[in-house]
């Protein structure tokens, strides 16, 4: 739609300013909402410049008509125009936010689209992880069921949080691919995970035990450790951090930390068999008792 905005802002300023807004966010809904949404929006914003610029041609065909006193006339205009401002601005910032909306459901639509992406390079590892020797001698399931099981723990966990109105953090200005990207990264960090917590069960750098294979729990042990790591990827990264083992000295005992006291002075009974490395040796010093005073000491003592 095409006005003549030097007019417009010529005769009425706060006019071309709603104006310059709706044509502002139509734009904006150009960008970043396709589809109903997007129709929807530009409809509604056609109807808010429609009713503007009418508002505007009506209020200034009465001045020009000269009609009634000059005084009222003007009261009139002044009103008409405020009143038509305040309609229009509370109904674009009531359109902005519909626009914002329908631009973080855009994003979440192509973030979603590359969860299952993701969920498909999954499973692609997950079939090759059956077919190549990686950390036994034969393939195992466990390793397959710990993929595929960390990738639905989190393709689970972003439905979740969607369906029950959580707001992720997705930005809407960004490309669409990057967007995909990253919701197929969300999926594949999940199966990389479910595999860390594998490797370091089996390495037994985490305190559990793991069921005898003739047990009866024991398909589901990997699978429910690696499920959970990709439900919650803080729980899976405390996990491995606090597994993680100290650092050992050169003598092979751990490190001690630097908020660890440090141990009191060896007494003298410990310090008799020798000197150490890092030991202070105690010396025991003799006792002098206080000198007793003679005779001549009494002599030159003055008299009380």
């Amino acid at each position: 739609m095409r006005y003549p905005g030097d007019i417009v802002a010529a005769v009425q300023p706060e006019f071309e300013a709603a104006l310059w807004r709706a044509r502002a966010m139509e734009q904006q809904t150009a960008l970043l909402v396709a589809g109903r949404p997007r129709r929807v929006l530009l409809e509604m914003l056609f109807s808010v410049i429609v009713y503007l610029l009418g508002v505007l041609d009506s209020v200034e065909c009465l001045a020009a008509a000269g009609r009634g006193a000059r005084k009222t006339r003007e009261c009139s205009r002044v009103h008409r125009i405020e009143k038509a401002l305040e309609i229009a601005q509370s109904e674009l910032t009531r359109l902005q936010e519909f626009a914002d909306q329908a631009a973080v459901r855009a994003a979440l639509k192509h973030y979603v689209q590359g969860l299952f992406i993701g969920g498909g390079a999954v499973v692609a590892s997950a079939w090759t992880a059956s077919q190549v020797h990686m950390f036994e001698q034969a393939p195992t399931l466990d390793l397959v069921r710990a993929i595929a099981a960390g990738g639905l723990g989190a393709i689970i966990s972003v439905l979740i949080r969607i369906s029950r109105g959580q707001r992720l953090d997705v930005d809407t200005t960004q490309e669409p691919f990057l967007t995909c990207l990253a919701g197929s990264s969300r999926t594949v960090i999940g199966g990389a995970l479910g595999v860390a917590l594998y490797v370091l069960l089996k390495a037994e750098f985490i305190p559990l035990e793991i069921p005898a294979a003739s047990d009866a729990a024991a398909p589901y042990f990997f699978t429910a450790i690696a499920f959970l790591a990709g439900f919650s990827e803080r729980w899976a990264q405390d996990t491995i951090v606090r597994s993680t083992p100290l650092a050992t000295s050169a003598s092979g005992s751990p490190i001690p930390s630097t908020s660890t006291p440090c141990a009191s002075a060896p007494t003298e009974s410990a310090a008799g068999g020798g000197t150490g490395a890092g030991l202070v040796q105690t010396t025991s010093l003799p006792v002098i008792a206080p000198p007793t005073p003679d005779g001549t000491d009494l002599a030159r003592r003055p008299p009380d």
